[in-house]
């Protein structure tokens, strides 16, 4: 009981105190329509990207109710990975695309490229105006958002 009325809700202290979820953060996980692929934490904030084309990012200091995500970003494929960067979030694909959004903005992307790989996305890191991706058709490559174009693409060696 005592582990219960003090369940955090920063993600971060949740991972220290290694403290039960409260059933607010397990509920979030199951606002999606598909399989979660990917989290993001940033204080109190927790995003989830998944196969049913959605990023949810709720709030854990706010009761979430009937588990409704405090926004919905959605992209063109599953997503299989995202991250965040201050206001923006970058996501990768499932059928090799990119999306960045500004979450101040809208839920739709602010700039898309459907075609970033031939194959998923599988990592995203995101510093600046240049996005790193690196994608299951064994390519990494260095997308210039400002230019939207992709400044560095290179084979990875097996």
């Amino acid at each position: 009981d005592a582990i219960k009325k003090r369940a955090p809700t920063d993600v971060a202290a949740l991972l220290e105190t290694g403290a039960p979820p409260n059933a607010d953060f397990q509920s979030l996980l199951h606002t999606h329509a598909g399989w979660v692929w990917s989290l993001q934490s940033h204080g109190s904030l927790l995003s989830s990207g998944a196969w049913d084309c959605t990023i949810n990012v709720s709030d854990l200091n706010h009761s979430v109710g009937a588990a409704a995500p405090k926004t919905t970003l959605k992209t063109t494929g599953s997503v299989t990975c995202h991250m965040w960067e201050g206001d923006r979030t970058i996501a990768g694909t499932f059928i090799g695309g990119v999306a960045l959004f500004d979450t101040r903005a809208k839920t739709e992307p602010v700039f898309q490229k459907s075609q970033a790989h031939r194959h998923a996305v599988l990592g995203v890191h995101m510093e600046n105006d240049r996005v790193i991706l690196i994608g299951s058709d064994k390519k990494l490559q260095i997308l210039d958002v400002r230019a939207g174009e992709f400044s560095i693409k290179k084979p990875i060696p097996n």
